[in-house]
């Protein structure tokens, strides 16, 4: 577990180094998954993973010809 703890500065960021992850990556990183942890949770858009032209969708709702 490593702690972000900006109170006595970054002595922390050795313990990173292992990972191959250089500093200034992880604080991007770090800040990208907040903000958009913010944005999910508070967010007032919703998406819905609908695809409206696909090709049922062209077709319309016209009735099939019986097949005999």
């Amino acid at each position: 577990f490593n702690e972000i703890n900006t109170i006595p500065g970054s002595f922390s960021f050795y313990l990173w180094e292992p990972s191959g992850v250089p500093f200034g990556e992880l604080l991007d990183r770090l800040v990208s998954i907040a903000r958009r942890r913010h944005r999910e949770r508070n967010g007032r858009v919703q998406t819905y993973d609908v695809n409206l032209l696909a090709e049922k969708s062209l077709q319309g709702f016209k009735a099939e010809e019986p097949t005999q």
